[in-house]
């Protein structure tokens, strides 16, 4: 009888841990892959803002410290520029890589404002420049999405033993025998 009752304290308890611990790995995943995606539209944003002028004037050292800058991010893997023929105009990787396979890849148009009016036609008169390919990587979600699975389930383990043994030990206590 004490050992029916104990199992089931127990596998009631595990359910219950379990549950509340997927729930918790399910929510902090949102979260994660929300600001991993708000971190890549800053990122395509910068670049495409201060790169423009980099392209325009064919400045390949102002460039390289636009993206340097940019790589410093543990979410991206590599920066490709390309001219408006499609031609590499700069390429960079982080870690010293010379090649790399991404998954997630941004593409941002370049563009160069020709008038300071912020009418509809001069918009339409801006030069076209080219395009920034940026290469991130999904590394750090999912190391932090490990250590937390991780962390759950030592969690359910260490609680498990610890309340098996407090049901032992109560129920060795309590005459039901």
């Amino acid at each position: 009888m004490r050992f029916k009752l104990n199992f089931f304290l127990f596998i009631l308890v595990t359910i219950v841990l379990v549950v509340a611990s997927v729930f918790s790995v399910i929510t902090l995943r949102g979260e994660l892959e929300a600001r991993f995606e708000a971190r890549k539209q800053d990122i395509s944003e910068k670049l495409r803002v201060n790169l423009a002028q980099a392209l325009w004037n064919f400045d390949e050292h102002q460039a390289e410290n636009v993206i340097d800058a940019e790589l410093g991010s543990q979410d991206v893997l590599a920066i490709r520029v390309f001219d408006e023929g499609e031609r590499l105009f700069l390429e960079k990787f982080r870690d010293g890589a010379s090649s790399v396979q991404a998954k997630d890849v941004a593409r941002v148009q370049l563009r160069w404002h020709v008038s300071p009016s912020p009418d509809i036609a001069a918009m339409k008169r801006d030069a076209q420049l080219g395009f920034v390919e940026i290469h991130f990587s999904r590394e750090s979600l999912e190391r932090v999405m490990f250590q937390q699975i991780r962390n759950r389930i030592i969690e359910i383990i260490t609680l498990n033993v610890l309340l098996g043994v407090a049901l032992y030990l109560a129920m060795s206590r309590i005459v039901i025998r």
